[in-house]
């Protein structure tokens, strides 16, 4: 190799590192591949920590909408500034070929579109192999903390929405997915504390409130979550979104943990069939941690807008050792 080619060479590396070294990514590009509703809520949470270090970036998602709660997702996480969608009926991919990221690409999207907007050029392409992470390790999300919040053009009609299903907004609720005795019990026991009880399933009691999303549609259902004072149930899904509006939430009955639900306040309960003497007592620890919250939960909008400071990407996403989540045994 000469000389020339060397320098050629470092010079094309440098090109290719430098949107890393000085944070200053201007184009994002994610393929959000997920098929329910905790995992693209991870990978929107994971997408959201990326973006709040890189402030100056422009973050483009690819997705397939083929469930109700994908658009009420994103349009939940403010680090998302466009969207691509294909329509449920089209299989739907992301070739590697349509970016220039190889010396000559092959291949060419073949939507005008693609090139128009810049995105077959994107400083940084997020796969779903990147997405897919531990959300409860990646160092990013656990420091950064993003919050999704209701969009700004429908929050109004939303939480009028909760008020009109009964939700008074001077007294705290509790969302509660689960049936038996023993939610039952601790329905009972939320509301003899002076609680609301959402339920996010049938079979409750006539004096609790269901918003179901099959039922009610999935962006009242993420109001819902977004101003509850915690969330209890067997559904990780639910935990997810929970996390991802910072609202302190615990999965039960959890089959395997994947990394969600992730924050610090967060609980997991692995037992198939906990007990009511256990679901008492994870209630009781979610209480103590949100004492301060003595109606609908506020916001935290403000730390949410500040961009991330200190923080350089990295690759690979650095993971701490064990998830910052409570297991509890």
């Amino acid at each position: 190799m000469t000389d020339i080619s060397v320098r050629q060479s470092i010079e094309r590396l440098k090109r290719a590192i430098s949107p890393w070294m000085d944070r200053t990514a201007r184009r994002v590009f994610a393929f959000l591949a997920a098929d329910d509703l905790a995992s693209f809520t991870r990978q929107n949470a994971v997408t959201a920590a990326i973006g709040k270090i890189l402030p100056a970036a422009t973050v483009t998602a690819a997705y397939r909408d083929d469930a109700p709660f994908k658009r009420m997702v994103l349009d939940c996480n403010p680090y998302i500034h466009s969207e691509m969608r294909s329509s449920p009926e089209q299989p739907f991919s992301v070739l590697l070929d349509w970016f220039d990221i190889g010396a000559a690409a092959p291949l060419r999207c073949p939507d005008p579109g693609w090139a128009e907007r810049k995105l077959h050029a994107p400083d940084l392409l997020l796969t779903p192999g990147i997405l897919n992470i531990d959300a409860a390790r990646l160092s990013y999300l656990i420091e950064t903390r993003p919050g999704f919040r209701l969009a700004e053009e429908r929050k109004a009609a939303l939480l009028g929405a909760l008020e009109d299903k009964g939700i008074s907004r001077d007294r705290w609720y509790v969302c509660l997915h689960g049936e038996g005795d023993v939610f039952s019990a601790l329905a009972r026991h939320i509301r003899d504390q002076g609680g609301q009880v959402v339920r996010m399933t049938g079979g409750g009691s006539e004096k609790d409130i269901t918003v179901s999303g099959e039922m009610d549609g999935h962006d009242l259902l993420a109001a819902a979550v977004s101003r509850a004072r915690y969330c209890l149930g067997t559904d990780e899904g639910l935990a997810a979104l929970a996390s991802a509006f910072r609202v302190p939430s615990a999965w039960v009955g959890a089959d395997c943990f994947r990394g969600s639900p992730w924050n610090r306040e967060d609980i997991v309960a692995q037992s198939r069939q906990p007990s009511s003497g256990d679901l008492l007592a994870i209630t009781g620890r979610l209480a103590e941690r949100t004492a301060d919250c003595a109606a609908w939960r506020a916001p935290r909008i403000g730390d949410d807008a500040k961009p991330a400071t200190g923080q350089v990407l990295t690759f690979p996403l650095p993971l701490v050792d064990t998830p910052v989540v409570t297991f509890w045994e």
